[in-house]
C-alpha cells in the first residue's frame, strides 16, 4: 500500500514482516482500514531509511510505532491508539481509554503482547534481543 499524494494525509504503521504476530496485526489492520488512513510498511523495505530519515528503526522493530501527519512518532500503547482512532468502529469508542483504571489494564495488555511476540521471532536470529547470550539462554530453554 503506497501513499496517494492527492489523498488525506497517512498515518504510517512500521511493522516487522519477518514476525509472525506483526503479520497478523498487519492484515488486521489492513482488513478493517477501509478508507486508506494508515499505511503499513516493512521495516525492510528498500529505501525506508531514506524515505524517513528521522525515524529511529531500531525503536520501531523493538514496539509499534507509527508516524502521524506532521511528523510526530507515536510508540507502543500511544502509537496502538493512533491507529484505532483511524479504523471505523474503534475510533467511536475511543472515550473508552479515558475512564478510570483503562489505562494501566490496556499498557499492561500491550507490554504482555509485545513480550510474546519476541519470543516467536528468536526463530527469526538476534533481533529482538538485546543481548546474544540472553537469546542463547532462552533457546536452551534456561534462565540464568
Amino acid at each position: 500500500m503506497m501513499s496517494d499524494p492527492s489523498g488525506p494525509a497517512r498515518l504510517h504503521l512500521f511493522t516487522d514482516g519477518s514476525c509472525p504476530v506483526c503479520r497478523r496485526f498487519r492484515a488486521w489492520v489492513e482488513a478493517r482500514d477501509v478508507e486508506g488512513l494508515i499505511e503499513v510498511l516493512d521495516l525492510d523495505e528498500p529505501g525506508l531509511a531514506e524515505r524517513f530519515p528521522r525515524l529511529d528503526l531500531g525503536l520501531a522493530r523493538q514496539q509499534l510505532t507509527v508516524l502521524a501527519p506532521g511528523g510526530k512518532v507515536y510508540r507502543g500503547l500511544a502509537a496502538l491508539r493512533q491507529i484505532g482512532q483511524r479504523l471505523p468502529g474503534l475510533r467511536q469508542v475511543d472515550w473508552i481509554y479515558e475512564l478510570p483504571g483503562i489505562r494501566a489494564l490496556a499498557a499492561g495488555l500491550y507490554h504482555a503482547v509485545n513480550r510474546y511476540r519476541k519470543g516467536p521471532c528468536l526463530s527469526c536470529g538476534e533481533r529482538w534481543m538485546p543481548s546474544t547470550k540472553y537469546s542463547q539462554r532462552r533457546k536452551r530453554g534456561g534462565r540464568r
